[in-house]
């Protein structure tokens, strides 16, 4: 079964590099004090330094799996035309294990579909939308 931590560290590449912001993992700390940083960054951080990396990169997708946007994109070929497929597919495929494009090519259609949204949602649109992947990474942060 191919390894679903690649999948998750290419999309938090191409999101920074394409400059699309998901929102803000935040840290209560002592006395008051919070820090914020960008979940993409917090995300690829403790996947890449985990000892667990592929259970963190899974929890991680099922997240992204949640977010409404992402949970419709993708298309199959079934029958000789393209057809939507239940929701999910592109997140589903990594995590069964059956999609047939590398990380690269998957990542770049996740944030394809993104780059016609994040952009113009207002901040809090954003982090309603990104809601499930903006909580999981401040729970890790």
């Amino acid at each position: 079964m191919a390894s679903k931590a690649p999948y998750l560290l290419k999309l938090c590449e191409l999101a920074q590099s394409s400059d699309i912001f998901l929102g803000l993992a935040t840290r209560l700390g002592a006395q008051c004090s919070t820090f914020n940083l960008d979940a993409i960054r917090v995300i690829q951080s403790i996947v890449t330094f985990s000892p667990a990396q592929e259970s963190v990169a899974i929890e991680f997708l099922f997240e992204f799996e949640r977010v409404s946007h992402i949970k419709h994109e993708g298309n199959v070929l079934l029958m000789s035309e393209w057809s939507f497929l239940a929701d999910g597919v592109l997140v589903a495929a990594v995590l069964s294990g059956s999609t047939t494009l590398d990380a690269a090519g998957w990542a770049n259609a996740i944030i394809a579909s993104l780059a016609t949204v994040v952009n113009t949602l207002t901040v809090r649109q954003r982090d309603i939308m990104f809601k499930p992947v903006l909580n999981l990474a401040s729970e890790y942060f």
